[in-house]
């Protein structure tokens, strides 16, 4: 099966073969000419633009380039303008995967576009900000059949979840970083009716609450190897006695891959959450390779002792207790990427023992730290 190259939304000049294609002309009755897996063939290495172009040749070319190809079948742009999105209209019912990112098109466009889909397994329109929650709502609809995979980060005019919910049961991932209007009980309402859910990004949401979400959602959603809060919300005083009580009497692990609990002010911070309420959630978690914890400064070096021997990632940025004492870090055998931005306790020493004891790093982001000297920031340089 051919696949799709045509990320590119840009004009570019007509091939050869793109310029015999125009040239034809066929008739829709001359269409079975045309062998469809040459053309298949064909426009798959073609631009949008170029396969819109050919399509413009004739309306036999048109239907033939949408119900006989997989050009549609995958579509990628980034920064599609309004006229773009209108001239895509005729080819809408044949996509089943869109990711339109960063698109100026406005909303009466959207609209359009959105009227038009049928069958979307997977929906990204991340940055594109005027989408508004009347596109969000008609996307649901028109594909509530069969969507799974839906993002909309940066998505600012989007204020609700809830035409998710008629679905919820069938989504498999998740994705409205930045979408600052968004409630926290709004979110758990379709959280807790998602049971297959593998990825949930929430970072960048100052009305939702972290603790709210990492406890209903691993209550509620059994697969979930995904959950993002960076940046969201706040941690209330109640933060451990709520992880606790959560997590201490359950028995399951759960299969968590990557958590990201960090402050939305991580060098600011007054974050409550203390070992005694992170180490029984940590303790659940065997599988968790990458975690970020950043500007949680009441975490102490315990945390280093109880992580998951396969970590790979770990930001612990404004964790000033933690950074005090690395030792830990040895027994992260498999750590590759260490992030302590701004920490005004780590010195060249202490690079030159990571470098010993943990020969896999191969990155420890130490930007700001006044101690570390270009030699220290050399022995992990690319």
């Amino acid at each position: 099966m051919a696949v799709a190259l045509h990320s590119n939304v840009f004009p570019s000049s007509m091939g050869p073969v793109c310029t015999k294609l125009k040239q034809a002309k066929l008739s829709q009755s001359s269409l079975a000419i045309v062998n469809d897996d040459l053309l298949n063939a064909v426009t798959s290495f073609l631009s949008v633009e170029d396969v819109l172009a050919v399509g413009q040749t004739s309306r036999g070319m048109r239907i033939s380039i949408r119900d006989h190809t997989n050009y549609w079948s995958n579509l990628e742009l980034m920064g599609a303008t309004t006229g773009l999105l209108m001239r895509l209209l005729p080819f809408v019912s044949a996509m089943r995967c869109v990711r339109i990112l960063k698109s100026s098109a406005s909303t009466e466009a959207w609209i359009h576009f959105a009227k038009s889909t049928q069958l979307l397994t997977v929906i990204n329109i991340s940055g594109s900000k005027y989408v508004t929650d009347d596109v969000f709502e008609l996307f649901c609809e028109r594909n509530s059949s069969t969507l799974m995979d839906v993002s909309a980060d940066n998505c600012s005019w989007i204020s609700t979840l809830s035409p998710l919910l008629p679905f919820a049961k069938s989504l498999r991932a998740m994705s409205f970083n930045r979408c600052r209007q968004l409630l926290t009980n709004d979110i758990l309402e379709v959280v807790q009716n998602a049971p297959n859910l593998v990825s949930l990004e929430l970072k960048g949401n100052p009305k939702v609450s972290p603790p709210a979400i990492v406890t209903t959602a691993l209550a509620y959603c059994p697969t979930l190897k995904v959950l993002t809060l960076g940046g969201s919300g706040r941690y209330t005083k109640d933060v451990n006695l709520d992880f606790y009580q959560a997590f201490t009497q359950q028995n399951q692990s759960y299969p968590l891959e990557c958590l990201d609990l960090s402050c939305s002010n991580p060098f600011g911070s007054r974050s409550p959450l203390a070992d005694e309420g992170l180490i029984p959630l940590l303790n659940l978690c065997p599988n968790l390779n990458s975690l970020f914890i950043k500007g949680h400064s009441n975490l102490s070096g315990v945390i280093l002792t109880v992580l998951p021997p396969n970590l790979v990632q770990l930001d612990i940025s404004g964790c000033s207790q933690i950074t005090s004492n690395l030792s830990g870090i040895i027994g992260l055998a498999k750590l590759e990427v260490l992030i302590m931005y701004a920490c005004e306790n780590i010195t060249d020493n202490i690079m030159y023992t990571l470098k010993q004891t943990n020969p896999n790093l191969i990155k420890v982001d130490v930007e700001a730290c006044p101690a570390v000297t270009d030699a220290g920031r050399m022995l992990f340089s690319s």
